[in-house]
């Protein structure tokens, strides 16, 4: 999102405004931008936060398991200790021999995906250059 802004703010410089109008318009919009994704990640930080006040305190449920998450702010995210000790979900993990019939599945409609955004994608990348 910021990288988007960033050069939309590079795009709306007017060669007749002076240098510091230019910079100023430019910061002006990194700043709404970056208010708008900061909005955005409030509820992710929020249940962060909360799964913290709950579960990493004295009065924890379960005294003798205290999750691994409670260590240290930053270590483990919360909702990835659920995930991965719960529902034995994380990073590449889905990829399972047990799986293969679900990629053969999905193969039809990702080979068509890729026919029509890569070209797409591509003349994006090299026009905006």
């Amino acid at each position: 999102c910021l990288a988007f802004s960033l050069r939309g703010a590079l795009r709306r410089v007017d060669k007749d405004n002076s240098a510091f109008h230019n910079c100023l318009q430019s910061v002006k919009f990194l700043i709404i931008d970056g208010g708008l994704v900061a909005v955005g990640l409030l509820p992710f930080a929020a249940f962060q936060f909360f799964c913290y006040l709950r579960f990493c305190n004295e009065e924890y449920v379960f005294p003798a398991k205290v999750p691994e998450f409670c260590n240290g702010f930053g270590s483990q995210l919360p909702y990835q200790y659920i995930q991965s000790n719960n529902w034995n979900v994380g990073f590449l993990r889905y990829f399972e021999i047990k799986q293969l019939p679900n990629f053969v599945l999905a193969a039809p409609v990702l080979y068509t995906l890729g026919q029509q955004n890569f070209p797409r994608l591509l003349r994006y990348v090299i026009l905006t250059q």
